[in-house]
């Protein structure tokens, strides 16, 4: 009893009420009467749930961000990319028709017969119509009356929403077994309905070769009307 109550009076002979607040902070295992010291109160209190709740609004904000910047460039890099993907399309069209006049120029040449090239909407027979963009056909014409003699060797058909129009005096060509093609040049315009920029102009001339121009106003003009 008389050594616990000597031990009490040496512990309290050191203590005074200030070293509760001065304690060093480099030293958190002190012990104040016999209780380890707390750590120190300077340290910043950080709520991890709020942490990530800042941190979820800063990724939404940037997210509309993105979709705004994404929105305006859509409205802007749209309407270019419609114009050249209707020019596009109206540049293949031309490709696949002058496809069809060289198989025929050549169809001529190897079988020493007349080959034959026109407009057509049943698939079957010429039409006198300048408006190629309802179909076209390859045959023979071994009597001259400028209908196929025979089912055609080739057919061909146009976008519903793309125009051919051919010359005003001449709607449809004829090969003969040398590779020539009588009469006057044929002018080919293609260009997408009601739209007169990206016109393409392929014309054939009476030699039976073919190449490429650039539109005028009224050719745009022209095949954009249909």
């Amino acid at each position: 009893m008389g050594t616990s109550k000597s031990l009490l009076r040496s512990l309290m002979a050191g203590w005074h009420p200030r070293s509760i607040l001065t304690y060093p902070v480099d030293r958190p295992q002190r012990f104040i009467l016999g209780c380890p010291a707390l750590k120190p109160l300077t340290k910043s209190f950080r709520d991890p749930h709020l942490a990530s709740l800042k941190q979820q609004g800063r990724s939404l904000i940037e997210l509309l961000m993105v979709m705004l910047i994404i929105a305006a460039l859509s409205t802007v890099a749209t309407p270019s990319f419609t114009r050249l993907l209707t020019r596009e399309r109206v540049r293949v069209l031309s490709r696949e028709l002058a496809a069809t006049l060289y198989f025929a120029r050549e169809y001529a040449i190897h079988t020493g017969t007349r080959s034959l090239v026109c407009p057509t909407r049943d698939g079957q027979h010429c039409t006198p119509d300048m408006r190629w963009d309802h179909g076209w056909l390859v045959a023979t014409d071994f009597n001259h009356d400028g209908q196929p003699d025979g089912p055609p060797v080739r057919l061909g058909k146009a976008e519903p929403t793309l125009h051919i129009l051919s010359s005003r005096g001449r709607r449809k060509i004829i090969f003969h077994g040398n590779g020539s093609a009588i009469g006057s040049n044929l002018t080919l315009l293609f260009c997408k309905a009601g739209q007169s920029t990206g016109t393409d102009v392929l014309v054939m001339s009476n030699t039976g070769y073919l190449h490429t121009r650039r539109a005028s106003a009224a050719q745009q003009q022209r095949c954009a009307q249909g």
